[in-house]
């Protein structure tokens, strides 16, 4: 995978954050149900599993207070706040296909914390 463009340029994002946003991509394309018309997890699920079990699989040390995923959630957090007007940070309720930004950081930190996958990214 290759980032680059706008996204490299966002200022709150540094190494912990590309380190999140290659393994969300990896998330939607890995499958895991539930699964959109072409295949793609659901981008809350790609959240969740992206915390939850490839950042510690590519990152062997990965713990809930380290480094990786304190700035993880710190600089996607801000990158949802102040990157994403209100209006589209709302989603559609219900949806599993656009859950929203309050949505989908509980799925981030569900993933960091190793609680269960949220009933409303699925």
């Amino acid at each position: 995978m290759v980032i680059y463009g706008g996204l490299v340029r966002v200022t709150p994002l540094y190494y912990e954050a590309f380190c999140f946003i290659v393994a969300q991509c990896v998330g939607r394309l890995s499958g895991t149900k539930p699964v959109d018309a072409n295949g793609l997890t659901y981008i809350g699920v790609a959240d969740y599993e992206a915390t939850a079990s490839i950042l510690s699989h590519v990152f062997f040390a990965i713990t809930a207070d380290n480094d990786l995923t304190n700035g993880v959630k710190d600089q996607i957090k801000t990158l949802f706040k102040d990157g994403i007007s209100a209006e589209n940070q709302k989603g559609t309720p219900g949806s599993p296909t656009n859950p929203g930004i309050i949505c989908r950081n509980i799925a981030l930190s569900a993933g960091i914390l190793g609680n269960p996958i949220p009933d409303c990214v699925t």
